[in-house]
């Protein structure tokens, strides 16, 4: 979705979600959900950095039917004249 000053992505999955009392954890550094597989917890973590410090943007972790849904929101840079 794109509006005048943002762009918004919003990313479902149907993987059955993030447990509700680590949702709000997924984006720390080394945090995962996975270790028994070999998680290491830093992919998350590096999606958070881009979004934050190369857009200047914001992205966040819920649950939903089925799934876990990310939404990034981008502010839009001037056109140079």
């Amino acid at each position: 979705k794109k509006t005048d000053k943002k762009a918004i992505l919003t990313i479902d999955d149907n993987g059955g979600g993030i447990e509700d009392g680590v949702v709000n954890r997924v984006f720390d550094y080394r945090f995962t959900t996975m270790s028994e597989i070999g998680g290491t917890g830093v992919g998350l973590y590096f999606v958070k950095l881009i979004v934050t410090e190369k857009f200047n943007g914001t992205i966040i972790a819920s649950n939903v039917k089925n799934g876990a849904r990310f939404v990034s929101t981008f502010n839009l840079c001037d056109s140079p004249a």
